[in-house]
């Protein structure tokens, strides 16, 4: 994370105060927003990168009208986010 708030032309993000609601932090090259959270609030943190991933790279292509993957080869954000762990199954062997 470090390094990509970096290259978006930050040395480090302070917040202050307390939103109304949940909210979600867009850094995306010298630009910061803080953004409606409550669709993906209570989502696990896959989820949760998976939506914002949509999201921004939606953003970024408005004429694409086909669902977005994030293995697909085009430029995904990076993203940290907290809250429910995703649930994994043990590893056999």
């Amino acid at each position: 994370f470090g390094a990509m708030l970096k290259f978006a032309g930050f040395d480090g993000i302070a917040i202050e105060g307390q939103a109304a609601g949940p909210v979600w932090l867009d850094v995306q090259n010298e630009r910061v927003r803080l953004r409606d959270a409550r669709e993906i609030w209570g989502r696990d943190t896959r989820e949760t990168q998976r939506w914002i991933w949509h999201e921004v790279r939606r953003e970024l292509h408005p004429t694409l009208r086909r669902e977005l993957r994030a293995d697909e080869e085009q430029a995904v954000p990076a993203v940290v986010a907290i809250g429910p762990l995703t649930t994994h199954r043990p590893r056999s062997g």
